[in-house]
């Protein structure tokens, strides 16, 4: 008699290999833990439960001067401040579905390997959007949380300008720019934490590649980079970057956001980096949602089906933004 191993299992044993698909995909994959000293924190605790809604809390450092000598300590003690912030989690599915046996001339193996590959990349790209969309503020996408947008005290812009109205074509990403950025986050208020690794300060920045293309056409960039020594190697959030200016370790990504509404007119295209700490994005993970094969037509077409439960939010104390810093620039299309 031959053995064959149990349907349930078979389905169970691709659900695992599509999110490993998906994990290798995943741009965002080097930043992601579950410590606090990473720019996305994973939270794991509604994979295993129930509920939809992951709460973090947040406690400052004190501030107060102290007392000093037999002055009374009584009297004078500070109260510490206690914030939380919450997040929730939701569905996301997709399928692949084929239109005949006829047609595609494929056995069922093979449809699983496709859908396997295709679906894993399907939802590497959509985690990756939701990452994107969360960290810019882009409010239009209300996938789990509704992202927001930069707070007050979290955004800075290209050139001499004060606000997106306010661009034109001179205030592009420059390396001026990225010094001054550098200098920002340590006075920072609330602390904008760093990344720590091996003792060392570092930050995170996104940029898209028109961004990119104009510090390319900055003769103080090109001069830089010629240079200096990239030191930091070893830390993993440096595979794959860019640059690394100062403290910043710089990535280019197509999705970081842009847009052309800016500028005195409406009409001005820009792009918005992002800067990232520690703690600027919660990832939670929701029970998995399994892989489904269906029958359609008398078992002549094949569809399957897989996704996730999770959701994505910047991290947002006191409505002061963590650890994301937007950094507003005029971007041309290239």
């Amino acid at each position: 008699m031959i053995s064959t191993l149990n349907s349930n299992l078979v389905e169970k044993i691709w659900t695992r290999e599509t999110l490993i698909e998906m994990m290798e995909e995943l741009f965002f994959k080097p930043f992601i833990s579950q410590t606090n000293n990473s720019p996305i924190k994973l939270q794991k605790e509604l994979a295993a439960g129930a509920g939809d809604t992951i709460y973090l809390n947040f406690i400052p450092k004190l501030s107060g001067e102290g007392t000093d000598g037999d002055d009374n300590v009584e009297g004078n003690e500070e109260a510490m401040n206690e914030y939380d912030f919450s997040m929730q989690i939701n569905q996301k599915r997709h399928a692949v579905k084929l239109k005949g046996r006829m047609e595609e001339q494929k056995t069922k193996i093979q449809l699983r390997t496709k859908a396997k590959q295709l679906l894993g990349i399907w939802l590497a790209e959509i985690t990756e959007k939701e990452c994107f969309r969360k960290l810019g503020g882009l409010t239009s996408y209300t996938f789990s949380n509704t992202p927001t947008a930069p707070s007050s005290n979290r955004i800075m812009y290209g050139g001499d300008a004060t606000s997106d109205s306010d661009i034109d074509s001179s205030d592009k990403m420059t390396l001026a720019l990225i010094f001054k950025i550098s200098n920002k986050l340590k006075t920072l208020t609330p602390l904008f934490a760093p990344i720590r690794y091996k003792g060392k300060s570092w930050y995170v920045m996104l940029i898209h590649p028109r961004q990119r293309n104009d510090l390319f056409n900055d003769p103080d960039y090109i001069k830089f980079m010629s240079q200096v020594e990239v030191r930091g190697k070893e830390n993993p959030l440096v595979s794959g970057a860019d640059a690394i200016v100062d403290n910043i370790i710089i990535h280019v990504h197509n999705w970081v956001p842009t847009f052309s509404t800016w500028g005195s007119g409406g009409n001005l295209p820009g792009a918005r980096a992002l800067v990232l700490g520690a703690q600027a994005l919660g990832y939670a993970l929701g029970k998995d949602t399994g892989w489904v094969e269906e029958a359609f037509d008398y078992r002549n077409k094949w569809g399957i089906c897989t996704g996730r439960i999770f959701g994505l939010q910047k991290i947002k104390f006191n409505s002061e933004d963590l650890a994301v810093l937007a950094v507003d620039t005029y971007a041309a299309s290239i």
